[in-house]
């Protein structure tokens, strides 16, 4: 069986949530360039869903091996796709020697900066500069609208 997304249901309710609560997450199993409904003649996309309602993009990169070719691959799909603003987090970070350049190294290729949340963390953990940056996004939105 398969199970068909109502995409106006679907951005309803992000409404509904926006009108409640200061920020609303919403996490894209799979990545960015991921099918979430597919119609007769088109795909509807995780990009379609973070440009029909987003405010700004948490884009979660691995810290490991493999992490600049996955970052420079997303960042370039983000850049080309999608209208609002991503931040860069590296996920599982250890602060081990292959991490930092990793983390430098996307720094120099995206020109954006990497925060990092490191292994086993809870949300008290993210970096004030982080949670300045979406608090920004949200004041923004508020100053000019």
């Amino acid at each position: 069986d398969q199970i068909f997304l109502n995409k106006q249901r679907v951005l309803d309710k992000v409404k509904v949530l926006d009108k409640e609560f200061d920020f609303i997450l919403v996490e894209g199993a799979g990545g960015i360039a991921v099918p979430i409904y597919e119609g007769t003649d088109d795909f509807y996309m995780t990009k379609d869903l973070i440009n029909d309602c987003a405010d700004c993009v948490i884009s979660v990169l691995p810290s490991k091996l493999g992490a600049i070719s996955d970052a420079i691959v997303h960042q370039d799909y983000v850049n080309q796709n999608v209208s609002v603003n991503n931040f860069l987090i590296m996920n599982r970070y250890t602060d081990s020697y292959i991490e930092k350049d990793n983390q430098m190294t996307i720094e120099k290729l995206t020109n954006k900066t990497v925060y990092t949340f490191e292994e086993h963390a809870t949300y008290e953990n993210f970096s004030e500069a982080f949670l300045k940056q979406l608090i920004g996004v949200k004041n923004e939105l508020h100053t000019t609208t």
